[in-house]
């Protein structure tokens, strides 16, 4: 499985994406000092760049259910790379090798009686960060790739990966252009479904 990073540079009233597309190869390092701790971010300053100890806050999974299928977003320990099951405010030194802070995952479980087909674009990612209303995005022509679920079949994306070097507070979106097929209700495509998360310096 391959991984796409993006390092994202948050300033006021603009957000700068670059590295889009880049493959790079498995493996995230684990170990490090990292703890783990329940609270909801405290965001000082939008935009103030981080300091060498800083705080990730990563909350629990979030699901919903789509034309059958439940869709979840959930993000990955930086450090130990295991599953963040509880929210967790999580501390950041410089001992801790970190190649990725925030790593995010996209999970489609078939809960229906029949086979689904999943159709997403190959120009898109499965997450988008959450922008600011208006901004651009290109219209490309791109091909469509497809996903067989069968009943109780999982699919697990491939890891999604950001890194920050200014306070960030910001969402992941699940790409609202991802089609599950036979349609199961005269509702067309599916609610949102996002997840927040949060950088900010340690917090005296």
């Amino acid at each position: 499985m391959t991984h796409k990073n993006k390092f994202l540079f948050y300033f006021t009233c603009m957000v700068l994406l670059s590295g889009c597309g880049e493959e790079l190869t498995t493996g995230v390092t684990k170990g490090g000092t990292g703890n783990g701790g329940e609270g909801e971010p405290i965001i000082g300053r939008s935009g103030e760049p981080l300091n060498k100890r800083y705080e990730i806050w990563l909350p629990k999974p979030v699901s919903d259910y789509c034309h059958g299928v439940k869709r979840t977003l959930s993000f990955i320990h930086p450090v130990s790379s295991e599953l963040i099951q509880e929210d967790q405010l999580i501390k950041i030194d410089p001992a801790d090798p970190i190649d990725n802070q925030i790593i995010a995952q996209v999970r489609w479980e078939n809960h229906s009686d029949h086979p689904k087909t999943v159709l997403r674009s190959a120009c898109n990612d499965l997450l988008d960060i959450v922008e600011r209303p208006g901004s651009f995005k290109a219209d490309l022509r791109c091909d469509v790739e497809t996903v067989t679920l069968n009943k109780n079949d999982v699919y697990i994306s491939e890891e999604y990966q950001y890194n920050f070097i200014v306070n960030t507070q910001a969402v992941l979106r699940h790409n609202e252009t991802v089609q599950f097929l036979p349609e199961e209700s005269n509702m067309l495509g599916c609610d949102a479904l996002e997840i927040p998360f949060a950088l900010q310096n340690e917090q005296n």
